[in-house]
């Protein structure tokens, strides 16, 4: 395997605006879905299934294009891809908020999508070009977190239409295009020699994506089935559902936050291991319990987890290598899963019922261990980057 160099700079707060200005805000479009979808319904007359699956559309564009750019987003100014997608994130947005006719605004969400996937893929690349990825990609995660939960809760002040939902996607666009210039870059172009990817690094970063996407399918879709799940398994009324998505999103910033200050002190082997079993047992326990108490604690031990495990996960996508090639194709991917996961979910209990699904999201989680552990002993085979003064290397 090809290691890493041996110098990468430290996240300067200038850098972690701009990771969370194109990561960060590409990602808000998967995060207010549901006022999207809302949206679709009121203003454009669409069914609740084709809503659906529009927004779902508009999330498979973002993984596309995404993937497809992955590459270019590991090579020098990767702002400028960043900056471009952004501003065409900005218009698809411009155009759904404001368009006289239906099928405009369809063409506008999916330019939105694809525009957001490029802001995706270089500020997931970015996350790599950090001395400490665990913590880039904690932070980041967390200002994720923060950020889509104000949105949620101011948007709706404002009456959930094309209008507010999309407007304040386009300005948030318009404002990562402003603050994306200092993108970490990859050493090569910080004036190292370029570091070759060999085979090794390339089957390791190909199936710790191939991982990602599964996981984010089995995860993702146990948050789509809660409210459903709380109602019919653990005898939970409308307001508790919302309370317990609350609490559960709180906790999940806890989970970060803790993901955030270990960064890999512990390494990534062991608390992976142990962060992908816990996780299992806690979607089992969901999904099988009529105890409305229990329900609720493991619905947010699971919450608790899987935010920590996806800042773990994004974290050793970045330590594959140091270009950021594989963090902006794994960030981009898991929106593959994520996008399906609600279509998944949905089959799965219609089929199996609640315990069935709770089963097979657990073995999910058990089958992707395998890949991921693999990916995070192999990479501790490997020397660490060590970290130097910013201001040796100016991203700007």
């Amino acid at each position: 395997m090809t290691p890493h160099p041996d110098a990468l700079p430290r996240l300067s707060p200038q850098a972690l605006a701009a990771i969370s200005g194109t990561f960060v805000v590409g990602y808000m479009i998967a995060n207010v879905i549901p006022l999207i979808i809302a949206a679709m319904e009121a203003d454009l007359g669409l069914e609740p299934v084709a809503a659906g699956a529009l927004g779902t559309a508009m999330m498979l564009c973002s993984a596309a294009s995404g993937t497809l750019l992955a590459r270019r987003a590991s090579r020098p100014n990767r702002y400028k891809l960043a900056r471009a997608g952004l501003l065409v994130m900005a218009a698809g947005s411009l155009v759904a908020a404001l368009a006289p006719l239906p099928w405009l605004a369809v063409a506008g969400v999916v330019v939105a999508g694809l525009g957001a996937g490029a802001g995706i893929a270089s500020g997931g690349a970015a996350i790599a070009a950090t001395a400490d990825p665990d913590r880039t990609s904690g932070l980041a995660a967390l200002v994720n977190r923060l950020l889509a939960a104000l949105l949620l809760l101011v948007v709706p002040l404002f009456g959930i239409s094309m209008a507010s939902s999309f407007l304040a996607l386009a300005a948030l666009a318009l404002l990562g295009a402003l603050i994306c210039r200092p993108l970490p870059e990859a050493p090569a172009a910080a004036g190292h020699l370029p570091v070759a990817v060999d085979r090794r690094t390339r089957i390791l970063g190909l199936v710790l994506a191939a991982g990602a996407c599964l996981w984010a399918v089995g995860e993702d879709s146990l948050w789509a089935m809660s409210s459903g799940m709380g109602v019919d398994q653990a005898g939970l009324d409308g307001p508790g559902i919302g309370l317990l998505l609350s609490i559960s999103t709180a906790a999940g910033l806890a989970g970060i936050l803790v993901a955030t200050v270990l960064g890999s002190r512990l390494g990534r082997v062991v608390p992976l291991a142990v962060l992908l079993v816990l996780g299992a047992a806690a979607k089992l326990v969901t999904a099988t319990t009529g105890d409305p108490a229990v329900f609720g604690t493991a619905f947010i031990a699971w919450n608790t987890i899987y935010a920590a495990t996806f800042v773990t996960i994004v974290a050793l996508s970045a330590a594959v290598h140091s270009s950021g090639r594989y963090a902006a194709l794994l960030t981009s991917v898991y929106l593959f899963g994520s996008a399906l996961s609600p279509l998944f979910g949905a089959a799965l209990v219609e089929a199996a019922g609640y315990a069935g699904f709770g089963l097979s999201t657990a073995l999910i989680s058990a089958a992707v261990a395998v890949p991921f552990l693999w990916v995070a002993v192999s990479l501790r085979r490997q020397p660490a980057p060590s970290s130097v003064p910013e201001e040796q290397f100016d991203a700007r």
